[in-house]
């Protein structure tokens, strides 16, 4: 189930709500291009959890960080500041010049545009919808 709110001027999503269902498996996320600018994911199994500040991108006077909770014992493992979108495009970049396997495969991006397209005829139709 979708939601989006819509940017008048830009004719874009500015905020993005979902509930997905995979069967066995249950997820929801909020993401925005016009809110405050902190960045989490917070996944939780069923002996731990992450949490993962600045996943993204890290504003210069951010450290991102990845905090493990497992069977009651909390672990926080700090990373250097760097540009997680250089890091891309150097990883693509060396599988183009390299005739490598592309890090994430194309079926990975046509999957996720499955579930984003699923998002908006959610959002248009204010139902579920079945992929």
């Amino acid at each position: 189930m979708g939601s989006l709110v819509m940017d008048t001027n830009f004719g874009v999503d500015k905020h993005a709500n979902a509930i997905l269902d995979f069967g066995d498996v249950k997820t929801s996320f909020f993401c925005s291009t016009q809110s405050e600018s902190s960045q989490r994911v917070y996944i939780v199994g069923e002996t731990g959890s992450l949490t993962i500040e600045y996943p993204f991108y890290q504003p210069d006077d951010c450290q991102a960080e990845l905090t493990v909770r497992h069977d009651q014992v909390k672990t926080v493992h700090k990373v250097e500041n760097c540009d997680q979108y250089v890091f891309q495009v150097d990883a693509l970049a060396n599988a183009v010049n390299n005739k490598l396997a592309t890090p994430t495969p194309l079926t990975d991006a046509l999957a996720n545009m499955k579930v984003i397209d699923g998002i908006f005829a959610s959002d248009k139709k204010q139902n579920w919808v079945v992929l």
